[in-house]
């Protein structure tokens, strides 16, 4: 009987263990709304049908968060992409044990699958590591200072003004605008690529959350860029086994919800 006891606690700290082996992380829903322009020819009868005339034009493509999420599915699952139909994009940050750790998901209900790879690293340093590569020499500023003198750099909150115009700021809460910078995205998938360079906002929010006795905790950054980039992608309706393919420059605008806490674990 006591070999028994001694094999449950065993088994039951097994599973405690490898439960707490994985830390917890903050999730944000993703969001895309991008606008690609490409050429197409319009042909139209003349002179009483015996000459055509053809005329080029430019049209619009709304690449959107569903757009996307079927564009990964396909690569994920082929003709079943539609298994997908409906999940989200989601950023999650680790909390604990490697505080700051990124990944991308594909989120429907209770099943996800981690779809960073899809985005190159792009994701990674809230959406700055690829900054660099298209300005080699610049300073992206990230920071909250003095207002006074501040150039290249937005302050954002609630500001006073005295007769003297010095400039005080009111709201001092850590859950404001934390800077304003420059971002970069990329997709590559079989039938969609996309990079979007852009400039926008980040408000930084301390998450806190807890399971038991066990405390998790880091800043975390909520986006709001709009940008510029180019695009490919294969419209067909099953992309997989046709090809339409539309391509051009491309603007629009990405962005991350606020974060909320999560209980599962966070996979890279």
């Amino acid at each position: 009987m006591k070999q028994v006891q001694f094999l449950i606690a065993l088994w039951l700290g097994t599973v405690v263990a490898a439960t707490s082996a994985h830390g917890q992380a903050s999730q944000q829903k993703l969001s895309f709304s991008i606008f690609g322009q490409y050429e197409t020819n319009q042909t139209a009868p003349i002179d009483s049908h015996t000459e055509t005339n053809q005329t080029t034009l430019i049209k619009s493509a709304l690449i959107s968060t569903p757009s996307i999420v079927k564009a990964i599915a396909i690569d994920l699952a082929g003709s079943q992409w539609t298994n997908w139909s409906g999940a989200s994009l989601v950023r999650k940050i680790a909390l604990d044990p490697a505080p700051g750790a990124e990944g991308i998901f594909l989120v429907k209900g209770a099943t996800e699958t981690n779809v960073s790879k899809f985005f190159g690293s792009s994701f990674t340093s809230n959406f700055t590591s690829g900054v660099a590569g298209s300005f080699l020499s610049i300073t992206n500023y990230n920071n909250r200072t003095n207002l006074n003198g501040l150039t290249n750099c937005v302050e954002s909150g609630i500001f006073s003004t005295n007769q003297s115009g010095a400039v005080t700021k009111i709201s001092t809460n850590i859950n404001s605008l934390g800077s304003s910078r420059l971002f970069y995205v990329a997709l590559d998938t079989t039938s969609l690529q996309f990079n979007l360079l852009g400039f926008g906002s980040a408000a930084t929010t301390e998450l806190i959350g807890r399971i038991g006795a066990t405390h998790y905790t880091n800043l975390v950054q909520t986006l709001e860029v709009a940008g510029i980039g180019t695009f490919n992608w294969n419209v067909a309706a099953e992309p997989q086994n046709a090809s339409v393919i539309i391509s051009g420059p491309a603007h629009g605008s990405f962005g991350t919800a606020p974060p909320t806490f999560s209980t599962n674990s966070f996979e890279r």
